[in-house]
């Protein structure tokens, strides 16, 4: 493959004809242009290369990644809730700008890890909570794994894409409380009492009130949650709890309050941080029934303690107004709920609520609320690292 510099372009120009028809690019110095001849030379050699006279635009591979996924709602291989969280990614993504145009325009063989990881790894972060920041670079890395699968592209470009670690913890103002009046409730799950609750909580409750507040399960879900419905999972992927089961009254296990009740739930990197660290360290005695929080001898929890032991004394040492669990609970929604991304119908699905009406009910004040942002979830997801 031959350079020669164009004089009335004043551009260097790849002869590149001999492994694909027409394909002629230009450069605007002959380092870029000789760049570009061994990458194609190593694609060729390493049988990796896919004509850019063929290659497809990156909004051809949301379109399919998309449409593979509809079909998997119509085999029930996911929830209508999940694929709406897809559309909603695949239209931020489809706003994304890489050199100068929007990403959708670029040729997909085009795309590298380096300029990826550079241009658009910042427009997936800004802004979001970290959870949904997350979920949206899991949802960009499986357009390419699905580009790769449908032949668009040989090889994956965003396969080692990673989001930065999130920054130091800051004091956040009661947002909540700030938004929703003087609403008793609002009040007392604001941010910033969370994060008093949670730093003052005894070491043995404290990452039960975390997993409430950042999941949103309810007490008898957690009491009932194994390791088996932990899915770790990779950067690809992302960790998940799948809730499939609960402690009913009476200690009896059973399956959770609602049919609604049965969901996967993504766990962001502090929880998955705190998950690894306690299963590496969970005493023996307590493993014998795969429980993740149990008692002592291994057995089910019992709820009376994580409430009086666990919350009630947290709130105390941490001199806030008294928080049950289950008020704990909404903590999560709020995040949710202040983070435009997430649908109406998508915080009924993660709270296991059977009806979007009583969410919206339930939630009325906040849902209603102009001032529903990303900014605003973000500061709500910061709440748990103690100052």
């Amino acid at each position: 493959m031959k350079i020669r510099f164009n004089k009335s372009s004043k551009k260097f120009q790849l002869d590149a004809r001999s492994i694909a028809p027409n394909y002629q690019p230009t450069f605007a110095t002959k380092a870029e242009a000789e760049a570009k001849r061994d990458q194609l030379t190593a694609d060729k050699v390493g049988g990796v290369f896919i004509s850019p006279t063929t290659a497809v635009t990156f909004d051809v591979c949301i379109a399919s990644w998309l449409a593979a996924n509809e079909k998997r709602v119509q085999f029930g291989d996911i929830g209508e809730g999940e694929f709406a969280n897809m559309t909603t990614s695949a239209k931020h993504i489809s706003k994304f700008v890489f050199s100068n145009k929007l990403l959708t325009e670029t040729k997909v063989s085009d795309l590298r890890a380096g300029p990826l990881a550079k241009l658009i790894l910042p427009q997936i972060r800004a802004d979001r909570a970290q959870a949904t920041a997350h979920k949206l670079l899991v949802h960009f890395k499986a357009i390419f794994k699905d580009a790769v699968l449908s032949e668009f592209i040989a090889y994956d470009p965003a396969r080692d894409l990673k989001l930065p670690k999130k920054l130091g913890a800051t004091d956040v103002e009661d947002i909540t409380a700030a938004r929703s009046g003087k609403n008793s409730l609002a009040q007392r799950i604001a941010s910033n009492n969370v994060k008093k609750i949670i730093g003052c909580a005894n070491e043995k409750f404290k990452r039960q009130i975390e997993m409430i507040a950042f999941t949103g399960v309810r007490v008898g879900e957690l009491r009932a949650a194994t390791w088996s419905q932990v899915e770790f999972g990779d950067a690809d992927t992302g960790a998940t709890i799948t809730i499939d089961r609960a402690i009913k009254k009476g200690g009896k296990l059973g399956d959770p309050k609602t049919y609604a009740g049965h969901r996967t739930i993504a766990l962001d990197d502090d929880l998955v941080a705190m998950l690894r660290e306690w299963k590496m360290f969970q005493p023996l005695d307590q493993r014998q029934n795969d429980l993740i929080f149990p008692n002592k001898s291994g057995a089910v929890a019992d709820g009376d303690n994580w409430r009086n032991r666990g919350m009630v004394a947290a709130c105390k040492d941490a001199n806030v107004e008294a928080v049950t669990l289950r008020e704990l609970r909404h903590h999560f929604a709020s995040i949710l709920i202040f983070d435009e991304s997430y649908t109406e119908a998508t915080v009924t699905e993660l709270m296991g609520h059977t009806d979007i009406n009583f969410t919206k009910k339930q939630y009325a004040t906040w849902l209603q609320s102009a001032k529903r942002d990303k900014t605003i979830s973000a500061k709500l997801t910061a709440s748990r690292r103690a100052s």
